[in-house]
Parts: structure tokens; C-alpha cells; sequence
């Protein structure tokens, strides 16, 4: 239970609120220099109990927090993020709790985030990397509002805009006469002399007749199970990946979810 000591500063009396922090079960006290306020506050522990531990939450902190949900519960509503996405929000927390972790989140103003923003921009030479780390920055700041450790946000208005020349470049595309001697030469190993390469080319061959006729990402074609080739539809559908470290996961997005008719000689 909450209760008020009053105790005799320098300056006048000096009313503590004692109370007990229902986040970690430990003994806090806030002070006041008016009894009127230390009420107020002891009236309203259970509302009031965040701001005491937003004084001393740091960036670092709320990385770490804002890694824990996104990668067990996920955020707004959302399921938890794929291994592959964690892989990168895990990258960028590292680098951002080197460059701003001891920063306590009470010190964040528009001026500071704007700062961190050039700081961004001058250590990684791709200004499309440095928006990814900005954005990563924004989502544990919006984590730290949902936790009650901040009111708004200080980075609201910090941007970093990608211009024409620093979009990436478009990519250049096999021709289809580039592709056609792709297909050949996957056609003469799995119709080579050789048993081996003949038995293995017999499995590859497969798997690049599906990516140049399907437009299947690398992980779909790898993880394209025997139940959803559609022999008599003459199609494959697609409802999971291979993901980076081996395991299967389902597609990043419903529009993912698809079937795609192939021709005769593929099936």
C-alpha cells in the first residue's frame, strides 16, 4: 500500500510517496515539495506507477522491449514477425543501442531524434539503410508510448526522404535468350552420361524449370511440398517458404497465397 512520509529538506518539507511498483514488485518513492501533489499521486499509483519508471527507462531498454514483442506476441494486433524480419529489427537494435542506448527516453526531444537522424545518415553510406534504422528507431518509440514510458512521439516529424538517384536501380533480367540456355544446360546434366550428375540434375532441373515458369521467390520453390503440385489442374500452389535458417514458415503477406498455372511441359 501506498503511504506519505514527510520529511525536512534544506529548503522547506519534502513530502515521499512510497509505493510499490506493480512491474517489478519492487519499493519505489517519488517526492514532492507540496502535500497536495504527493495526495494526488498517492490517490492514482496504479495510473501514475509508469511515469516513475519512465524517468529511467532508457533506448536501450525499450529496444529490448520492443525485440521481445515483436518476436513473441507481435505489435498492434499483429502476429509475431518472421525469423528473417528479426534477423534485420535484431541488426538494427544492436546499432542503435551503440549510438543512443544510454539516452533515457525522458531526454528524447524532436531536436535530439533529428540528430540521431544525421548521426544515421553520416556513419552508413546508403541512405535507404539509414530510413530502415530510422524506421526501427520510430517502431521502439512506438512500443515505449504502448509500454506508458512516453507520452508522444519526439521522432514524429523525422524523416529521411530517398530521392530519384538513391532509389535503387532497377534490375536487369535474364533475356529470354539467356533463359532458354539456362533451360538447355539444366536439360543436358540431368540427361548427362554421368550417373551422378544425371541423378542430381534430374532433382535441380526441376527446381529451375519452376522459378524461370512460375516467378516463385527462391524460398517458395525450395519449399515447395509434393501436395501442392496440382498435376491434374496443371498448377503449383503456394502456402509456405523455406526460410533463411532451414525451416519452413508460412508467406509474409496474404497476397503471397496463390496458385499458379504452369505449362504441360514443366508438370
Amino acid at each position: 500500500m501506498a503511504f506519505i512520509q514527510k520529511i525536512q529538506g534544506k529548503k522547506g518539507p519534502i513530502y515521499k510517496v512510497h509505493y510499490k511498483d506493480q512491474r517489478t514488485g519492487k519499493r519505489r518513492c517519488k517526492s514532492f515539495s507540496r502535500r497536495k501533489d504527493a495526495v494526488a499521486f498517492q490517490d492514482n499509483v496504479p495510473k501514475n506507477e509508469y511515469l516513475h519508471s519512465a524517468d529511467s527507462v532508457s533506448v536501450e531498454v525499450a529496444a529490448d522491449r520492443w525485440i521481445e514483442v515483436c518476436e513473441t506476441i507481435g505489435r498492434r494486433g499483429r502476429e509475431p514477425v518472421e525469423k528473417s524480419t528479426l534477423k534485420a529489427y535484431k541488426l538494427h537494435a544492436a546499432y542503435i543501442k551503440e549510438m543512443i542506448g544510454d539516452v533515457r527516453l525522458t531526454q528524447l526531444d524532436p531536436q535530439r531524434c533529428e540528430q540521431f537522424k544525421n548521426d544515421l545518415l553520416q556513419r552508413f553510406p546508403s541512405r535507404l539503410y539509414a530510413r530502415k534504422m530510422l524506421t526501427s528507431f520510430k517502431g521502439i518509440l512506438s512500443e515505449a508510448r504502448t509500454q506508458g514510458w512516453l507520452r508522444s512521439d519526439p521522432s514524429e516529424n523525422v524523416r529521411i526522404v530517398l530521392s530519384e538517384r538513391s532509389q535503387p536501380q532497377h534490375r536487369e533480367w535474364p533475356t529470354l535468350t539467356e533463359i532458354r540456355v539456362l533451360l538447355k544446360a539444366a536439360d543436358r546434366r540431368a540427361e548427362s552420361s554421368n550417373k551422378q550428375l544425371r541423378k542430381r540434375w534430374q532433382r535441380y532441373r526441376a527446381l529451375v524449370y519452376v522459378a524461370v515458369f512460375s516467378g516463385m521467390r527462391p524460398g517458395e520453390v525450395l519449399g515447395l511440398p509434393w501436395r501442392n503440385v496440382l498435376f491434374d489442374e496443371g498448377a503449383v500452389r503456394v502456402d509456405q517458404d523455406l526460410d533463411e535458417d532451414g525451416t519452413i514458415g508460412r508467406p509474409k503477406s496474404r497476397s503471397a497465397y496463390r496458385t499458379i498455372n504452369m505449362p504441360d511441359n514443366v508438370m
